[in-house]
């Protein structure tokens, strides 16, 4: 090879190293807005599992209705310790379910909390 050929060869390397190092940049750049697209569809898909929970059937049931459930779901002479054992588990459902139980005097007239 000429000296000529060399430097052009040289020169040649040296572009593509160049276009390499914006490639590489693009790719990084592309790399954080995956990263964000990635993040916001996430939320998206939480959103989506939150609303969808309004459609559920057990949200249409009368509040009485629930009253009646959850009587039924303690069984008779339950005892609830306030410091060593879990609340009953509709309390935390959500805040009507919590709501109504606080209301209905036969749910808690079943049960005996340990202090």
């Amino acid at each position: 090879l000429s000296s000529s050929d060399i430097c052009d060869i040289h020169k040649n390397i040296s572009d593509a190293r160049d276009i390499l190092k914006a490639y590489d940049k693009e790719i990084r750049q592309l790399e954080r807005t995956l990263a964000v697209i990635r993040s916001m569809a996430g939320d998206l898909k939480e959103r989506i599992k939150e609303t969808f929970f309004l459609l559920s059937p057990v949200r249409r049931l009368p509040n009485e209705i629930l009253g009646e459930i959850f009587k039924f779901s303690m069984s008779s002479g339950s005892v609830f310790s306030c410091t060593k054992q879990p609340s009953p588990s509709f309390l935390t459902v959500c805040l009507r379910w919590r709501t109504i139980a606080l209301s209905t005097p036969s749910v808690w007239q079943s049960i005996t909390l340990d202090y």
